[in-house]
């Protein structure tokens, strides 16, 4: 398996709405949940509705940071901060303007827009 910790993603269009992704991506973990840190997250969030864990994660360190703003009350004081080297397919990008229409939730960035991410996706 190759390591892409360190490479910007990169997304290629599969179809109308799943694209494949391959590169490094940054995760916030509380410390005492490292052993679970691929488990995804344990409570309901932007995305995830409750009991249907959500793996978060950034191309940058600096897109966790900036995600980590909005959660700073229900979340660890010091999380850690781990690199992932991530190839999968059939994923949905949520800055898609076709991901909308089809799950019928509201088109918005992602809250580490600003700090880069979507760049550092890469042209689809």
């Amino acid at each position: 398996m190759a390591d892409h910790v360190g490479t910007a993603p990169r997304l290629q269009r599969e179809s109308d709405l799943f694209v494949a992704v391959e590169g490094g991506f940054f995760r916030a973990v509380d410390p005492a949940y490292l052993d679970d840190a691929l488990v995804g997250s344990r409570g309901a969030g932007r995305y995830s509705p409750p009991g249907r864990p959500t793996l978060y994660m950034s191309a940058s360190p600096e897109g966790v940071n900036v995600a980590m703003i909005a959660h700073a009350a229900d979340r660890a004081p010091e999380p850690a901060l781990i690199g992932l080297s991530v190839t999968a397919s059939c994923i949905v990008d949520l800055r898609d303007p076709v991901a909308p229409t089809v799950r019928r939730i509201p088109p918005r960035p992602a809250a580490s827009t600003d700090s880069g991410d979507e760049a550092a996706a890469g042209p689809m």
